[in-house]
């Protein structure tokens, strides 16, 4: 019997599991169905998230982003994935993104769908953090000294404003908060604090 993809995960609950060698070739049928729905609104539809970094654990949730542009038209793609079985999570609260899931049923999710602005900020910022983990195995895994992990999440984004790693004066991101769990916020913080002039 062929093995399945180790995908979803139940509503209120976070967990993650061990990288799955399948979620490449999951996400690579899903974006098929996704492209072949969207058709030319989409411009582009990457993978991307934890599951999109070889060997790091995850929740096993596929993050797929659909970049269309303008963003103002992305109720475009929203009949679109409902007949795929997606539901529009009106609320999710994250600035820019138009997100839809979907699972086996309505108490779980193993894809999510974030519609964002193709070529924008969040697109360009999500893509290169994927990619920076993708290309150093020492921050997927953790590995990195405090400091050169702070000079690493510096490197992902240098745009003057917006993208995945803006820094604010004292604060760390949440997405590098979460993402790096085994280094402590108040450590981050206080290095990014200390680093901050340099």
């Amino acid at each position: 019997m062929r093995r399945t993809a180790n995908l979803g995960l139940k509503a209120n609950l976070n967990l993650l599991v061990a990288y799955d060698l399948l979620w490449p070739a999951a996400f690579e049928a899903e974006k098929v169905r996704l492209a072949k729905a969207l058709g030319p609104v989409a411009k582009g539809i990457e993978h991307y998230g934890s599951t999109a970094v070889p060997g790091l654990c995850a929740k096993p949730i596929l993050d797929i982003m659909a970049g269309i542009s303008p963003l103002s038209e992305w109720e475009r793609c929203k009949p679109a994935l409902e007949a795929l079985g997606y539901d529009y999570a009106e609320g999710a609260g994250v600035p820019g993104h138009y997100i839809f899931g979907r699972g086996r049923d309505r108490t779980e999710r193993t894809h999510l769908v974030h519609v964002v602005g193709y070529q924008e900020e969040s697109w360009r910022g999500s893509l290169a953090f994927r990619d920076a983990l993708r290309r150093d195995a020492r921050v997927a895994h953790f590995e990195l000294p405090t400091a050169e992990f702070v000079t690493f999440v510096r490197s992902v984004d240098r745009q003057p404003r917006g993208g995945l790693v803006h820094w604010n004066p004292g604060t760390v991101p949440k997405t590098v908060t979460s993402l790096f769990s085994s280094y402590s916020a108040a450590n981050a913080r206080d290095a990014l604090t200390s680093t901050s002039s340099s």
